[in-house]
């Protein structure tokens, strides 16, 4: 029986991480160009923006992590 070959497989962070990135910019960009006049009435504060903002940071901080899996992984000589 012949041994299996070694596999990369996607790490399930890339994907995630475009996607909440890709989302947020797109709140963030809303946010900032369709902002209401009042915002949230007690802080004046433009939720779409801020909210764009956290989703593009949690999308960078997963596709940090999946890049750093992948030079681990590579360094090592084997799949994640």
């Amino acid at each position: 029986m012949a041994s299996p070959s070694p596999t990369r497989t996607l790490d399930i962070r890339w994907p995630i991480g475009l996607l909440f990135a890709a989302m947020g910019v797109a709140l963030a960009f809303y946010g900032a160009a369709f902002a209401p006049r009042g915002a949230v009435e007690p802080m004046r504060l433009n939720l779409d923006l801020w909210w764009g903002f956290v989703l593009v940071i949690f999308g960078a901080a997963m596709i940090f992590s999946a890049r750093r899996a992948d030079r681990r992984a590579a360094s090592r000589g084997g799949p994640g």
